[in-house]
């Protein structure tokens, strides 16, 4: 028996959620119901695609993204964990972590009802070298797919010091122009702005998209408004557990150079991230847990 049919066999609820390869040999799960579809990496334990009934897909993945082991797939919801960006002292480890990087182990499947279809996924620090974090945890990711995408990561503190860490769901956001959205819900928040020397400034009004823009939203737990024009639609990011706020666009000059980009990629993307980044870090003690959840759905 190959994996997949394995995983059909075990997990998989026939006309409701099937397993398969994707060209590139990465196993999948695409979940089908009334309401909804999605599709999910179980390398990255990361969803690739959710498309309510009678709409786009919510999510955008690269038609240039890698399918290869040790390379993240650019696009759709990667969990960035134990750290979010470069390593605070350490450029060698990877970018955002080992958790994207890393193929999940897939624990249970649960039709909730008629059109909620539930999937847990686990990583540990088994699987993945000690010197990349050095601390024994156990991760957990829980997909609850419906009407709307419901994403929460679960991190528990096995080992005998406390950790810190910081984390982000980095959505990756279909949008029909970067030119004809704008975003709600961080009036008047304080932000660090990469683009210009992380400087310290604060947000008046709606976001909208002229330039490159790299930001983390400090101390907010507000939930996001994403209005696209052209689509005709309002995407509702709401959350708990998260403290920051990421908004990411490439803009036209990074889309020509990131080599899994395509050269107009930043006109059909925005990501909008459930995050806890920069001075919102999380310690963790012995024993404890903490859960970092995103929702996202249509207006």
């Amino acid at each position: 028996m190959r994996d997949v049919d394995l995983l059909n066999a075990r997990f998989g609820i026939p006309d409701r959620v099937q397993f398969f390869r994707s060209a590139n040999d990465f196993p999948m799960a695409r979940i089908i119901s009334p309401v909804s579809t999605a599709t999910i990496s179980i390398y990255g334990a990361q969803v690739l695609s959710f498309t309510p009934t009678g709409q786009e897909d919510l999510l955008w993945v690269s038609p240039k993204s890698y399918y290869e082991a040790g390379k993240p797939i650019r696009g759709g919801i990667p969990i960035c964990w134990p750290w979010f960006g470069a390593h605070p002292s350490d450029h060698y480890k990877p970018t955002h972590g080992f958790s994207r990087i890393s193929f999940w182990h897939l624990r249970s499947v649960q039709a909730l009802s008629f059109d909620e279809i539930r999937i847990r996924m686990t990583l540990s620090e088994y699987d993945t070298t000690p010197d990349l974090f050095g601390y024994r945890f156990n991760a957990e990711i829980i997909f609850t797919i419906g009407k709307s995408l419901n994403v929460e990561l679960r991190i528990e503190n096995i080992d005998e010091r406390e950790f810190q860490f910081t984390e982000a769901l980095h959505t990756y956001f279909n949008i029909s122009d970067v030119r004809h959205i704008s975003i709600d819900g961080l009036d008047r928040t304080a932000y660090i702005d990469a683009v210009d020397q992380f400087s310290r400034k604060i947000q008046y009004g709606p976001i909208r998209f002229d330039e490159v823009v790299n930001r983390v939203y400090l101390h907010t737990s507000t939930d996001c408004l994403l209005q696209d024009e052209l689509f005709s639609r309002a995407i509702r990011v709401q959350k708990t557990g998260s403290f920051s706020t990421v908004l990411w666009n490439p803009g036209e000059l990074l889309s020509e150079i990131v080599a899994d980009m395509e050269p107009d990629s930043y006109r059909r993307m925005v990501c909008i991230e459930t995050a806890n980044a920069a001075e919102n870090i999380v310690t963790l003690a012995p024993l404890q847990v903490h859960t970092m959840t995103t929702t996202i759905g249509v207006e």
